[in-house]
């Protein structure tokens, strides 16, 4: 056997390809499972050091098995826009994703909430007030909550006796406090 094509120098030791079901196996294993444990099983698996059919049928050292690792850990997550934009495919709750090279904004709504916003907050003579609370900062995001009545329904008692009860409205997320963020949001609402 041929020392590998990569080695740095002429006196390397041969290389021997891994087979396909060790390195199956390493990638399989859980995250519980340390380095050296899973290294010291599948070398017992394969017969041990002197029983082993080949060298192709163990890991080659231990650093494989951290390569290995890292680039399944690597490979497994999702960058946030790409999850984002697949939500949008999947579900209604998700509209109107805006993304530039510095502000990302997208607006949470079902589709009764929608109706409920065009029936109570668009009449002439008899509407709710359309509130919007831009207070929350969760991280590099700011969510922006809105509310109305329900016009349909009254409290029979209690202290809010009389009065109509609030309903959550759609939901704005966006990176950017500014004017031009804001009017988006109003513009998808009321298209």
């Amino acid at each position: 056997m041929k020392a590998h094509g990569n080695a740095k120098d002429s006196q390397s030791r041969p290389f021997f390809k891994t087979d396909l079901s060790v390195l199956d196996n390493i990638k399989e294993e859980t995250r519980e499972t340390k380095p050296r444990q899973l290294f010291k099983k599948l070398v017992d698996d394969a017969g041990g050091p002197l029983y082993s059919s080949s060298a192709s049928s163990e890991p080659r050292n231990l650093q494989q098995i951290y390569n290995i690792r890292s680039s399944t850990k690597a490979a497994t997550k999702t960058d946030q826009l790409t999850h984002l934009v697949a939500q949008i495919r999947e579900s209604t709750f998700v509209h109107e994703l805006a993304a530039d090279g510095e502000s990302l904004q997208y607006v949470l709504a079902s589709e009764k909430q929608l109706m409920d916003l065009d029936t109570f907050c668009t009449h002439q003579l008899h509407f709710s007030v359309f509130s919007v609370d831009s207070t929350f900062n969760i991280g590099n995001y700011y969510v922006t909550n809105t509310c109305f009545e329900n016009l349909r329904v009254v409290h029979a008692s209690g202290k809010y006796k009389g009065r109509h009860p609030l309903e959550m409205g759609p939901t704005f997320v966006h990176t950017h406090r500014d004017e031009n963020s804001y009017l988006r949001f109003l513009v998808h609402l009321i298209v």
